[in-house]
């Protein structure tokens, strides 16, 4: 393939960026609203209990990711990176090296926690030892699978992601619906089994199709590419460090719980904060989206392009897709969980202060993508730590004191708002000017304010109308359109503060205009 062929011109386009964008969110917003069917599906199946054993499971199996040491965490930066800077074969060996020195690095990793499993067996007790030895089964295919979808990215294949990932969820709930209801737990851990095998087989034919290289396990070992290596844990070890930070700030509460709660109380407390992650997959989406082209325009251009993907996105979503999502959720919350699950009851009040916390999470998407464009770990690591200790202090006082999962619930949200508000003084403070950085934390704030008391007037009109002889599930459906309705105005203000739309003579917004 020629090198110029790697970087087509219109790539850069800002319809590109739209359409990839609409059909990577779109795609993955209906994905999590099949794979919450499915959710919804296992825990009713499972129980409160089951639920906890498995939330661990998954927990396990996302620290068991970070195995790669660097590797995978590393092609994601720089392949797009060389890509830009015409590099063509340097890329797609560089992707070479990191899908196969990751697969061998998490075939050991597997073979380890295996054995480690299988030792402390009594410990652990039947059903979390079982799931844990499929997890560590199924880490070398989740590998590769990573390894798969750092290639596709790189090329901007995002409407067949997006598709594989549709089909995917579809299969997740069919398979569900067959064994579980009937097998319980351990069924459950066949399914995600399967499913990650089918995501392989579907990433991996397409990234053959795309022009990347069969390199096998046999001619990496023979030739051992340190120079690539080298490169690939230079560029990923800081990312890996700052990744297991994250990880830890999105699950340490459910973590702590379970060493000083009952795995009911995991259940519970991990209905409602995978509700929350379901509404930050949106901007994470539109996050994936940028990636390769921030690293592409960085490559080109340098760090002062990257201001219009980092402060504009933030203000954006605070008066959009922000409160609209979780705002939706916070509403539907209560009637879901009433109908379909009713022995998640008390998991209502929990996931809705979580949801009240994703509204900051939603924000922080950019900023986190600017530090790691422009290796700016230092900062992000000492952010990262110090809400670490923050949230982990509060959480054990929470659960020690009594306020159970509520109180945890409580002080997460406020964690996440912090992390927003040290990521963009602290974190960009070499992008813009304080003045800049403090408007950007004001009006995030200003919208959440606005956000928080339409919730509370929505409450009160839903009360009154189920006190009025209304359904309740009218009363959520009539609640959802007022809500709407009032979230117009902030949605609007928003457009038209940050000049994206332009109002022609008639009134309608016709207009598209992108600026920094």
């Amino acid at each position: 393939m020629p090198a110029s062929a790697s970087i087509p011109a219109a790539s850069d386009r800002r319809i590109d960026i739209l359409r990839d964008a609409l059909w990577y969110v779109a795609a993955g917003y209906v994905a999590q609203a099949i794979g919450f069917a499915g959710t919804i599906l296992s825990r009713r199946y499972l129980g409160p209990a089951d639920s906890g054993i498995l939330a661990l499971v998954t927990i396990a199996s996302t620290y068991a990711t970070l195995t790669h040491f660097g590797l995978i965490d590393g092609g994601h930066k720089i392949i797009p990176y060389w890509f830009g800077k015409s590099r063509t074969r340097h890329a797609e060996h560089l992707a070479e090296t990191m899908t196969t020195g990751s697969t061998l690095l998490s075939c050991l990793a597997s073979l380890v926690a295996a054995t480690a499993v299988v030792a402390w067996w009594s410990r652990l007790g039947t059903p979390l030892a079982i799931g844990l030895l499929v997890a560590a089964v199924r880490l070398p295919i989740q590998q590769r699978t990573t390894a798969y979808g750092v290639m596709l990215r790189a090329r901007k294949r995002f409407p067949y992601l997006s598709v594989t990932g549709l089909a995917v969820a579809v299969v997740n709930v069919v398979l569900i619906a067959l064994l579980v209801r009937w097998r319980g737990l351990y069924a459950m851990y066949l399914v995600l089994l399967l499913v990650a095998l089918l995501n392989l087989v579907l990433w991996g034919r397409k990234r053959i199709r795309t022009g990347f290289g069969r390199g096998t396990a046999r001619d990496f070992l023979a030739r051992m590419p340190m120079p690539a290596l080298r490169e690939l844990f230079t560029a990923g070890v800081p990312i890996l460090a700052y990744g297991q930070l994250f990880n830890v700030i999105q699950t340490m509460d459910s973590v702590l719980i379970g060493r000083l709660g009952t795995m009911a109380q995991v259940g519970l407390y991990n209905f409602g904060s995978l509700v929350s992650m379901a509404v930050w997959s949106a901007p994470n989406g539109f996050s994936a989206v940028m990636f390769p082209r921030s690293q592409e325009r960085f490559a080109r251009s340098g760090a002062a392009e990257l201001r219009r993907y980092t402060l504009l996105p933030v203000t954006l979503f605070s008066g959009t897709v922000a409160p609209a999502l979780a705002g939706a959720a916070w509403i539907l919350l209560p009637a879901v969980v009433t109908m379909t699950l009713p022995a998640f009851g008390p998991a209502i009040e929990p996931g809705r202060t979580l949801l009240l916390g994703c509204f900051f999470l939603c924000l922080v998407n950019m900023p986190l993508q600017y530090l790691v464009t422009t290796s700016g770990f230092r900062r992000l690591i000492a952010i990262e730590l110090a809400v670490i200790a923050t949230m982990g202090a509060g959480d054990c006082f929470a659960l020690l004191s009594g306020r159970g999962i509520e109180g945890v619930a409580a002080w997460t949200a406020i964690c996440f708002a912090a992390f927003f508000v040290l990521l963009v003084l602290v974190g960009l403070r070499e992008l813009a000017a304080p003045r800049t950085l403090w408007a950007t934390v004001g009006k995030a704030f200003g919208a959440f304010g606005y956000f928080w008391l339409l919730l509370k007037l929505v409450e009160r009109l839903e009360s009154a109308l189920t006190g009025s002889g209304v359904g309740s599930l009218w009363g959520c459906v009539l609640a959802l359109v007022a809500f709407g309705v009032g979230l117009a105005p902030l949605g609007l203000f928003t457009l038209l503060r940050a000049q994206l739309w332009r109002p022609s003579s008639l009134g309608i917004f016709r207009k598209w205009r992108w600026r920094a």
